[in-house]
């Protein structure tokens, strides 16, 4: 889990006064002074669609970003609703206990 979002590849509408951090080569292109730290559980997913049913069609979370290291590879991703952020992973060992 990220303890600040200096480093990324995707694009977050939650994190930043701007509607919208851009990201640049997988760096922030800015001051991370101006990014507030985030904390969010990662919950493990398995089933991408019924993930987006639950979260987003059923519960009302808003999707933030996406993001996987190329097509066919495990999701990672952001959601959101109100003050409440998670993240939803389909990597292996994600959202388990250590």
């Amino acid at each position: 889990m990220h303890s600040h979002w200096c480093r990324g590849t995707a694009r977050s509408r939650r994190n930043s006064q701007s509607a919208l951090l851009l990201w640049k080569d997988g760096w922030w292109d800015g001051d991370c002074d101006d990014v507030r730290s985030t904390h969010a559980p990662i919950f493990r997913i398995f089933d991408e669609a019924k993930a987006r049913e639950f979260y987003v069609d059923f519960l009302g979370f808003t999707i933030d970003w996406e993001h996987r290291f190329e097509p066919g590879l495990p999701l990672y991703m952001q959601v959101s609703k109100d003050d409440c952020i998670l993240h939803l992973s389909e990597h292996h060992g994600d959202g388990t206990s250590a």
